[in-house]
């Protein structure tokens, strides 16, 4: 009985307690989000005899630096510089080609075909400052013929091609400029010219059969001037001389004037020959001509001499001739057969035509189906590229030799827009660190010729590299 007593009071006290509980919940009032006190500023303090939790390293987010706006430049960041590719690996080759790097910004293409052709190219970067171009005449003078690759060493140069057709005495037949000074006078031929700003040309800088010169005496009175360097002056002509030909012959009844490099006539003198001093200019007149200078021109007088070309011959540093042009705007181009305008040799489809300054029996020989050894100068779209290109031939088994659209063809492959030959047949040769790299057919190897298109490379020598065959 006493056990079931304290057993009942055990539950009613229970049930007061939970009743209190119940009664305390529902007084507790209920606190919003916006309502939430802020924490306290103090820091808590953890009770030393409860463990403290090991703290772990969040990594802080790095500051990005904004750049501030600046009126004097763009707010937008530049870009970073995409890395540039190697130069060799701007130019596709066919599986066979053996290519070998020069110089950094040029190579070297051997190519050899079944029928067969025996072919040496070579490309170079037009944008490498290191490069740099040169035409020589070999001695510095008219006095004849070197081959190309005595002119490359010579010159310090580390390649060469032949340039223009030369006459027997070995002056080059068409413009020839050479450090911004004219050795030969322009014929409508076409012209490969380096400017004063680095720029490649290929095109005519005269339409007339030379350029359209004249000197104008105090009086004001006119007489045409013809040729320069190319002895001997014809009859009734006036011709020009400068200290590329060492001396001026003498010819009957002729009359010789001598120009300072003031442009002050010095002497005047008949019947002997005469060397021109460094810097000075002979005038050289017979018939006609030394008639108008006898009456016009005396010591101490300073007349104007004009040469007149488009473009001005003075914006290139370089020039070399040769012909024909072989690809115009990044298409083949066909010269016609007449002899500039002389057509009466021609086929009847062809008249009334101005063609290059060559005579039809040489373009006979020469044009179209010809297949002979050619040398070649191009430049791409851009001007970026320079190509240049030289084919064996006549050797029989060996090199057949190419014919002008075979050449383009070339040319074309390698992205040429603008195209022209220099000379060609037994003259044609390239030289690279003083190594013949085709086999020219004359029985004596390389040819002397009457000048050479030099290549600089003014930077560290490249280390030798082995000639990589494309598969």
């Amino acid at each position: 009985m006493r056990v079931m007593h304290t057993t009942r009071r055990t539950s009613f006290l229970m049930l007061i307690l939970v009743a209190a509980v119940a009664c305390a919940a529902s007084l507790t009032p209920v606190v919003s989000a916006q309502d939430t006190p802020p924490p306290p500023t103090e820091t808590p303090v953890v009770p030393a005899d409860l463990p403290t939790a090991v703290p772990v390293e969040v990594p802080t987010a790095v500051p990005v630096e904004v750049p501030t706006a600046d009126p004097a430049a763009p707010t937008v960041p530049a870009l970073p510089a995409v890395p540039t590719t190697a130069f060799q690996d701007r130019i596709r080759v066919r599986p066979g080609d053996t290519m070998t790097v020069v110089r950094p910004g040029v190579i070297h293409i051997r190519r050899t075909t079944t029928d067969p052709l025996r072919i040496n190219l070579m490309i170079l970067d037009l944008r490498a400052p290191e490069l740099d171009m040169q035409v020589s005449i070999g001695d510095a003078q008219l006095t004849g013929r070197r081959r190309p690759s005595a002119m490359a060493k010579k010159a310090g140069a580390f390649a060469a091609i032949n340039g223009d057709l030369f006459s027997g005495t070995g002056i080059p037949q068409g413009l020839t400029i050479t450090n911004g000074k004219v050795v030969v006078a322009p014929k409508y031929r076409a012209t490969f010219g380096w400017t004063n700003d680095r720029k490649p040309f290929i095109g005519f800088v005269t339409q007339d059969w030379s350029w359209n010169a004249q000197i104008t005496a105090a009086s004001g009175a006119t007489f045409g001037i013809d040729l320069l360097n190319y002895p001997p002056c014809q009859r009734g002509r006036l011709c020009v001389f400068n200290d590329f030909m060492p001396t001026v012959t003498s010819l009957p009844s002729d009359v010789k004037i001598e120009i300072d490099p003031s442009g002050t006539i010095v002497s005047i003198a008949s019947g002997k020959v005469l060397r021109v001093k460094p810097g000075h200019r002979v005038l050289q007149a017979t018939g006609g001509a030394a008639q108008w200078v006898t009456r016009h021109l005396k010591v101490g007088d300073v007349p104007q001499l004009r040469f007149d070309t488009f473009p001005e011959l003075g914006s290139f540093s370089q020039a070399v001739s040769g012909g024909p042009i072989l690809v115009r705007n990044g298409s083949f181009v066909t010269d016609c057969q007449c002899a500039f305008r002389d057509c009466k040799l021609a086929p009847k489809t062809q008249k009334n035509l101005q063609c290059e300054d060559f005579t039809t029996d040489w373009k006979q020989k020469h044009y179209d189906y010809v297949r002979m050894p050619r040398t070649a100068i191009a430049y791409n779209a851009d001007q970026s590229l320079l190509i240049v290109a030289v084919i064996d031939g006549y050797q029989r088994g060996y090199s057949r030799g190419a014919t002008q659209l075979e050449l383009a063809n070339l040319l074309l492959e390698f992205g040429a827009y603008d195209a022209m030959e220099l000379d060609g047949g037994g003259s044609s040769s390239m030289t690279i660190d003083g190594k013949i790299m085709n086999r020219p057919p004359d029985a004596g190897g390389e040819r002397a010729v009457a000048n050479a298109l030099l290549f600089f490379w003014n930077g560290p020598e490249p280390v030798a590299a082995p000639a990589v065959p494309r598969p």
